[in-house]
């Protein structure tokens, strides 16, 4: 067999890239379940050809691989072709390109999420979406995992020096607190994984691959539009969500996405992700140039208490474990 062009290491598997052949071929890693992998693999491709079916009913061009064969745990598909779609792709775009690409992500996202009828959580609303987000941060510890969320939060916010910062993140957090949406209570089928590196953009086609559909499951409709992590241009996502609106209006769906409820819950993700990562000075300014949350002129400012942020939580680590 030919050698592979490149290979990629994924969560689950290694995936071995033939770009000259239009496949890839992923195979477990050593310790996982096959048996387990198999499943979700299977499931996958399910996903895959019933989404790209659905897609193209609706008149989108939309690149979604196909499986080709599955031998034993050794899954074959088709290659979807293009470059990451980050944020200096996303810069080299004209309005038009933009608008298009944002319309056909949202009537991707649409059809992810009526795959099965939206499920409805009895005594969801805001602030249980942020109860989720503070338990993933404090999942390992048995003091604040499940504690009550004023704590939590007061646990986070303890943490920030710069005055800028401490009212950016708390402005933020309190409009999750407060503002109650339609939507805040919807559980629907999500990809689980829309960020920049599994949203392929083919320029000769001016089209979008969507990959990496292992992780769909039923879930929060916020999910797909914050990211995991978030890694879109909120420029972009701004885009997405008016024509998932007005495509939802269309179709008849009665759903309705807050875009001021997304950008809070990314700024709140994203403070929250800085302090379990322990993200680097660099990976900061990234992040917030990226998404394009703060003004230009409080980037800086931002940064520096996200820094002092950081250096604090390290002082907790090392010298009082009780207080974490």
């Amino acid at each position: 067999m030919k050698e592979s062009d490149e290979i990629k290491q994924g969560n689950s598997s290694i995936v071995k890239i033939y770009y000259d052949l239009g496949y890839v071929i992923k195979i477990p890693n050593k310790g996982v379940n096959q048996e387990k992998y198999i499943e979700s693999q299977t499931r996958a491709s399910d996903i895959m050809s019933t989404v790209a079916k659905r897609v193209k009913e609706m008149g989108v061009d939309i690149d979604i691989p196909s499986t080709l064969s599955m031998q034993n745990a050794e899954i074959k598909e088709t290659l979807v072709p293009g470059d990451d779609f980050n944020i200096d792709t996303y810069k080299t775009l004209d309005n038009k390109t933009k608008d298009k690409l944002a319309k056909d992500l949202a009537t991707f996202m649409i059809t992810m999420h009526t795959m099965r009828s939206p499920q409805t959580v009895k005594g969801m609303n805001s602030e249980g979406l942020l109860k989720v987000e503070l338990n993933r941060l404090f999942e390992k510890d048995k003091r604040l995992k499940g504690a009550d969320v004023e704590k939590q939060i007061d646990k986070v916010m303890s943490v920030f020096t710069d005055k800028n910062v401490k009212h950016f993140i708390q402005r933020a957090i309190e409009y999750v607190q407060n503002n109650n949406d339609t939507s805040d209570n919807l559980l629907v089928m999500r990809h689980h994984d829309l960020r920049d590196s599994n949203i392929k953009y083919d320029k000769s086609k001016t089209r979008l691959g969507i990959i990496d559909f292992e992780g769909a499951d039923v879930g929060h409709i916020y999910e797909d539009f914050v990211g995991s992590p978030p890694s879109l241009s909120w420029n972009f996502m701004k885009r997405v969500i008016k024509h998932y609106n007005y495509l939802s209006d269309k179709l008849g769906l009665g759903i309705m996405i807050n875009p001021e409820k997304i950008k809070q819950l990314l700024i709140v993700k994203i403070a929250l992700l800085a302090v379990k990562n322990n993200w680097s000075e660099e990976e900061i300014t990234q992040r917030l140039a990226t998404l394009g949350l703060v003004e230009s002129e409080k980037v800086n400012s931002f940064k520096r208490g996200i820094i002092k942020l950081i250096e604090k939580a390290n002082r907790y680590r090392k010298i009082d474990r009780r207080e974490y």
